[in-house]
């Protein structure tokens, strides 16, 4: 990893687990990568890393994290992972995608939290492919479908390769530099279960002039007049938006060819801080606030 510009530390390293494995125990590692590796940069460090050959698998590396671990992407603030499980499986011959394997996961970063009871995640050339069931969503929002989402994948993309950051960057400032180089997410594959709403999709997005998300997706709906009704319930719309909603919505279903009875396939976009569903505002959308 040096010779691929990263810088690596840690503990002198003990061997273990023969003869069921062939181990090594590393202490205290640490992982830095700068903007070569990753707009902004990027740091990871743990109480202890476990490296792990067994004779059942001999052309994987397994390398499972101990204790607490802190993550440092760009200039965001740096946040705290724990699990409960968590495994990175790395082929040897380079052949595969390198895995991730977690349960009872949790995320805490500038003063809230979010998690998963269980994740899946393959590493792709820019981007990455996840599987995550049971989300707790960040806290200190009023989510309108509920603060869980049963199951959540997606297939991401990042483009945009921005001019090296000056020291002392802000969020703000690398993420302007993202945006200026033509940073672009893209999302070939969605699937969420939220609440009673099902969809499925895909989209692109980014930031706009003023750092807020953008981005536009066309999803298969399914149980929207349940979601409907509960966004009403909560007060997170109005009976009158909902309304209009139900009738835009009733247009693009029996519009919708090949989806099950009751789906609707609709354009969906977030701009300006509202989602719309169908050209209907429909919710707002909490702000960014960089750091």
């Amino acid at each position: 990893m040096r010779a691929a510009d990263w810088t690596v530390d840690g503990g002198t390293p003990r061997r273990a687990g023969w003869p069921l494995a062939a181990e090594l125990e590393i202490p205290r590692p640490a992982l830095a990568g700068d903007d070569a590796l990753v707009p902004g940069g990027v740091a990871w460090r743990a109480e202890a890393v476990r490296l792990r050959l067994s004779p059942l698998a001999p052309r994987t590396l397994e390398l499972v994290p101990e204790g607490v671990q802190h993550v440092g992407l760009s200039a965001l603030p740096e946040a705290a992972v724990t699990a409960g499980q968590l495994t990175v499986a790395v082929p040897l011959s380079g052949e595969e995608p390198t895995e991730l394997l977690g349960q009872a996961i949790r995320v805490s970063a500038a003063g809230t939290s979010f998690g998963a009871a269980t994740l899946r995640a393959w590493l792709l050339p820019g981007g990455i492919r996840a599987e995550a069931g049971e989300v707790a969503l960040p806290e200190g929002y009023a989510w309108p479908l509920g603060a869980t989402m049963a199951a959540a994948s997606a297939e991401v993309q990042v483009t945009g390769t921005p001019a090296p950051a000056q020291p002392g960057a802000t969020a703000s400032q690398t993420a302007s530099r993202w945006r200026d180089a033509g940073g672009r997410i893209d999302v070939p594959n969605l699937a969420l279960r939220w609440g009673p709403l099902t969809a499925a999709g895909a989209g692109t997005g980014g930031l706009d002039a003023r750092l807020q998300p953008r981005a536009e997706a066309t999803l298969r709906l399914d149980g929207w007049q349940a979601a409907l009704d509960q966004l009403v319930q909560g007060g997170a719309v109005t009976p009158g938006v909902a309304l209009a909603a139900r009738a835009t919505l009733g247009l693009f279903a029996r519009a919708s060819q090949g989806g099950p009875p009751g789906s609707v396939t609709v354009p969906v976009v977030v701009q300006d801080g509202l989602l719309s569903v169908g050209g209907i505002p429909l919710l707002k959308v909490p702000p960014v606030a960089w750091p």
